[in-house]
């Protein structure tokens, strides 16, 4: 070990050093007061060090240095460095876990008894009607006529007027049994400007909907005319596109299913709530401050980015983008904003964090063949069919569907991610390693910086008086 000399005796043998006479003292040149100097520090920095060794709560530790035994001082040291050599290996991996934000998500069944109705959109997979758009600028560019002097203000107005309208579609609406009209319904525009309808949005003048049984007796009916017969040539499906969401949602870019016409179509729903965990968990969840919506949704902010993007580019948007910007000419489109728009969703030119908090609707389908002979035969008649039975039959067949929406329980699925490797939990790791590696403890490694705090003040900043004894 370190000589462990007292203070008392190391300042004697200091004056012992400094003292060969009384008169000596006064003509000792300055460099033999520093080397005297520098060996005092030395001596009283040991000294720590000394004491480290022999009090540490670090087992074993006192064994490194015991003179006396040089196969056990060798056994220990390699026993302590191998112990060292492991904790630093799980310190390592405990604190690159923690860095690493895992977290577990827990599933739990939430029973109500009153829950709020989704909203229920519906598009028809037909853009434009063929009655409306025949003889147009816009028909005739699309079929080959060199027409591209179209200008935005013409080119809104003829899409506008070719979408199919709510009032034509809808037949039949029932919420709980109670009549429902086009009144209860909202408008947004879908991914490439296909024109929707809500059903439940909740926005401005729209009272939420909300049930407290299941069945068909406390479902949303609707009968939907797709108006097939007026459908625009290009158009490979027909039917609508039904998304199921929650009312802080705008589905722009939603999927959602497919119904077609012939059948009647019964959804079953489960409620799903999701929380994710924000930045710096890998759901990284959060919102960012839309400048044209005042909610904020993943799908409300992708329009918003394209919109941003085709503007900064080509100086002007798409009809149903948000913003006061001119809208595009037929030619601008054509040359700027559709390749954009292309680039823009390949390349996936965005970055909008998913909501803290979202509601999903899980449906469950199973249909029947609509309407039936005798309903068919009404509905023909009603719309004064001029063809055969089985012609008019056909004919109502392939332009209307129903649909039923209900929930199949009072309950839903909360899914929640929480933190799994909490600053908690990685302090009690390395407290754990700590005393299985090395049988100490955290206070332990602050005898270690005590230690080293005194040795580099004795060794450099301390002030030392040195004065000679007297004879």
């Amino acid at each position: 070990m370190f000589n462990t000399k007292s203070d008392e005796q190391v300042s004697i043998q200091f004056a012992d050093l400094t003292a060969d006479s009384g008169d000596q003292v006064t003509s000792r040149d300055a460099e033999a007061e520093e080397r005297l100097e520098k060996e005092y520090r030395r001596r009283k920095a040991n000294q720590h060090i000394n004491e480290l060794i022999s009090n540490s709560t670090l087992h074993g530790l006192h064994f490194c240095f015991d003179k006396r035994h040089f196969i056990r001082r060798i056994c220990w040291t390699l026993l302590i460095l191998v112990a060292l050599g492991l904790l630093v290996q799980k310190l390592y991996e405990s604190t690159t876990h923690f860095f690493s934000y895992p977290f577990s998500t827990t599933t739990t069944i939430k029973h109500e008894e009153e829950t709020l109705f989704p909203a229920v959109s519906f598009c028809n997979l037909n853009d434009w009607r063929m009655s409306v758009m025949n003889g147009t600028k816009l028909h005739k560019a699309f079929y080959g006529e060199k027409i591209l002097a179209l200008d935005g203000k013409e080119y809104t107005e003829t899409i506008r007027k070719a979408n199919h309208r709510l009032e034509d579609m809808l037949k039949v609406c029932k919420i709980k049994g109670s009549p429902c009209s086009v009144k209860n319904f909202t408008q947004f525009n879908h991914n490439h400007g296909d024109r929707c309808f809500t059903f439940n949005s909740g926005h401005s003048g729209h009272k939420l909907i909300r049930v407290n049984n299941t069945g068909l007796q406390h479902s949303l009916e609707m009968v939907i005319d797709i108006e097939h017969h007026d459908y625009y040539p290009d158009t490979q499906h027909s039917g609508i596109h039904l998304i199921l969401h929650g009312q802080d949602e705008t589905p722009v870019k939603m999927q959602g299913i497919m119904l077609s016409t012939g059948f009647a179509t019964y959804i079953k729903v489960t409620k799903r709530k999701v929380i994710n965990l924000p930045y710096p968990y890998e759901t990284n969840c959060g919102k960012l401050a839309l400048k044209y919506f005042k909610g904020y949704s993943k799908h409300l902010c992708w329009l918003e980015k394209l919109t941003e993007t085709v503007v900064t580019t080509c100086g002007c948007k798409d009809w149903f983008m948000p913003g006061d910007h001119r809208v595009c000419s037929l030619n601008e489109s054509v040359r700027c904003m559709w390749p954009v728009w292309t680039d823009f969703d390949k390349n996936k030119r965005y970055d909008c964090p998913v909501p803290c908090v979202i509601d999903t609707y899980k449906p469950s389908i199973s249909t029947a063949v609509y309407p039936s002979n005798n309903q068919a035969d009404m509905i023909s008649k009603k719309l004064n069919l001029a063809g055969s039975k089985s012609e008019n039959r056909e004919w109502v067949r392939d332009n209307y569907l129903k649909f039923y929406i209900y929930y199949e329980e009072l309950s839903y699925e909360l899914v929640e991610e929480k933190p799994s490797y909490s600053l908690f939990s990685l302090l009690g790791n390395i407290g754990g390693l700590l005393g299985l590696f090395l049988g100490s403890s955290v206070l332990t490694y602050f005898e270690f910086l005590d230690c080293f705090a005194m040795f580099m003040y004795t060794k450099f900043f301390a002030i030392f008086t040195m004065k000679p004894t007297s004879s």
